[in-house]
């Protein structure tokens, strides 16, 4: 199986299997998930059409009645001309305050790099960027009783 992306087209020169694979433990105050895909994607406009790889880890837990906090990671890899890779981390805490209102705070990492070459140029970048958020969260549920 080849790898890599026709040159100049921007798009990814074969494409391997397709397949997705989630594990998932749930435990008394905690789960936990984590997986693995390939397929075949649009790249989000950015490449055309490449093959996509992707990882993914999440961990939540409930720590008291009223507060929780999770961690999650997600890496993809998209095979197409240029390629590129994109990892995001996220870790926040959510408070409930009262039944129906709760407060949340939560820090995000984005990573992306592309590599990119033509005929007369060479170069590749990384951005990476912060995210810090603060919400307030209000529910109502909409129906009474058991459904």
């Amino acid at each position: 199986m080849q790898s890599g992306a026709d040159e100049g087209t921007g798009v990814a020169d074969s494409v391997g299997p397709v397949f997705s694979v989630t594990l998932a433990k749930t435990f008394e105050h905690a789960s936990a998930l984590a997986g693995g895909s390939q397929g075949v994607t649009t790249s989000a406009g950015v490449s055309g059409v490449s093959q996509t790889t992707a990882v993914f880890l999440q961990y939540q837990q409930q720590f008291t009645q009223n507060l929780s906090g999770g961690v999650r990671a997600n890496y993809s890899h998209f095979d197409a001309d240029p390629s590129f890779n994109v990892l995001v981390a996220n870790v926040g805490l959510t408070y409930a305050l009262w039944r129906y209102i709760s407060v949340g705070l939560s820090y995000s990492y984005q990573w992306s790099d592309a590599n990119e070459s033509g005929a007369n140029e060479t170069g590749s970048g990384a951005i990476d960027s912060n995210l810090v958020l603060l919400s307030v969260t209000a529910s109502y549920p909409l129906f009474r009783g058991d459904l």
